[in-house]
């Protein structure tokens, strides 16, 4: 039983009344049945999409399309769509022709996994055209009919696959499985939006481990970079596993945020093509860091990132193998030269990193509790960190007769000095100083 908030249930009145069939369908009712809720509501009709334009016109933030409308019912995100059959000959994503009907079983035909193909009736209960309700009690990912034409109709539905296993742990369907794993080339001709959408969600699943490591061919397929590190022998003592079990390990050792995913999917990037070996045969990748943010940054201009938090997540990347001291003095310095979020976030990143890596390097993991332990000294305290917690400012150096393009320079200056305690920051300590030095 799905229970609906009064408001909802006038939608389905302004079908009902009308003679229209109304379902609630797909991951609403997935969902549902699983015990989750969910704010996007999706609603299968056999009322036309003009139809639907007359009717629901009115409603907030109302928006239409081809095959329907948009609008929202808080708290829900609502999309009504007229059923349909659709049949692709020629093109990929966009059917070539479109018949609507107003039959369950038939619409339910286009639809990518049975488990997305239930319907609910406010009246009957269950509609289960593919028997998904049994896939979803026996955890199974399965394509409705076959596998190999899902995927060639649409191939986000790839996509789509491993991410669902991702979020859900359920086991791919063995026709299935080999269909996708045969058909993630397809991928390649997707908008780089659509494959972000997918991929924000799959590195944040609660099985995303598990699945990246059973499935290396899908990341390693849309990333030829991240293709490469799939059994990449590290030659080092303090790496256990490939540079691509390394990624994914570190990834999950992350925050459940898709950005730090993708920070360290791409933080070893450039370490192929750096390997060195000493005498013995030992690898070390001099600058791999710096190599990585090149390439990252690439690829996060193609997936549309924001300069903003393209910029933080290319600094983790070619930091991320700063070698930091446990003192207060050199993490305020750390803090001066970036920030506090960036600073804590390294020290976040460098300890799944090192939790990625052997036995070997479990004493990096203390260090990185001390380090966010000084950080955070330090932002209670309100240590200075930037030239604006100095005593001083830029307008009395210049009255002192500093050059104008001398001030900032002078204050950084100032600012270390009050950073490593040689001198107070104090009014007339700083004033002393730069008179003694510069005038």
């Amino acid at each position: 039983m799905i229970n609906l908030e009064p408001e909802i249930q006038d939608v389905f009145q302004a079908l009902h009344s009308q003679s229209y069939q109304a379902y609630i369908v797909g991951g609403f009712v997935r969902d549902a049945l699983l015990g989750y809720t969910s704010d996007d509501l999706d609603i299968a009709t056999s009322a036309t999409p003009e139809l639907l334009d007359k009717i629901f016109k009115d409603y907030n933030n109302y928006k239409k399309n081809q095959y329907g409308v948009q609008f929202t019912v808080e708290p829900y995100n609502v999309e009504i769509t007229t059923m349909r059959v659709e049949s692709y000959d020629k093109t990929v994503r966009h059917p070539d022709t479109v018949t609507f009907v107003d039959d369950v079983y038939e619409d339910a035909k286009r639809r990518d996994f049975t488990i997305n193909a239930l319907y609910y009736d406010l009246d009957e209960g269950l509609i289960d055209p593919y028997n998904g309700y049994q896939d979803l009690k026996d955890q199974i990912l399965r394509c409705i009919g076959d596998p190999m034409i899902r995927f060639r109709e649409d191939p986000i539905r790839v996509a789509r696959l491993f991410r669902f296993r991702s979020e859900t742990g359920f086991a791919l369907e063995p026709e299935t499985e080999s269909a996708a794993l045969k058909l993630t080339k397809l991928m390649k001709g997707l908008s780089k939006s659509l494959i972000r959408q997918e991929l924000d969600r799959y590195f944040v699943g609660c099985y995303f481990l598990e699945t990246a490591m059973g499935y290396p061919e899908f990341l390693g397929s849309i990333f030829k970079d991240v293709n490469t590190m799939i059994g990449f022998d590290q030659h080092n003592p303090y790496h256990e596993y490939d540079l691509y079990k390394h990624t994914v390990i570190c990834m999950n050792y992350l925050p459940k945020e898709a950005n730090y995913r993708w920070v360290a999917l791409f933080h070893d990037l450039g370490k192929i093509e750096t390997q060195v070996f000493d005498d013995e045969g030992i690898a070390h990748y001099p600058e791999h860091a710096k190599l990585s943010s090149i390439k990252a940054n690439k690829i996060l201009s193609r997936y549309g990132f924001a300069k903003k938090e393209k910029q933080k997540m290319l600094w983790l990347i070619e930091n991320h193998g700063l070698k930091l001291q446990p003192t207060k003095e050199d993490l305020q310095l750390l803090v001066k030269n970036s920030n506090m979020e960036y600073a804590k976030d390294l020290v976040l990143f460098k300890r799944a990193d090192n939790m990625a890596k052997s036995f070997q390097a479990n004493y990096q993991l203390e260090r990185c509790n001390h380090f966010m332990r000084i950080l955070e000294e330090i932002e209670v305290n309100e240590d200075p960190t930037e030239v604006t917690d100095l005593a001083i400012n830029g307008n009395l150096l210049k009255k002192m007769g500093i050059k104008l393009e001398m001030i900032n320079k002078v204050l950084n200056e100032l600012l270390e000095q009050v950073i490593y305690q040689k001198v107070e920051n104090d009014h007339k300590a700083l004033i002393r100083y730069v008179k003694e030095k510069y005038q």
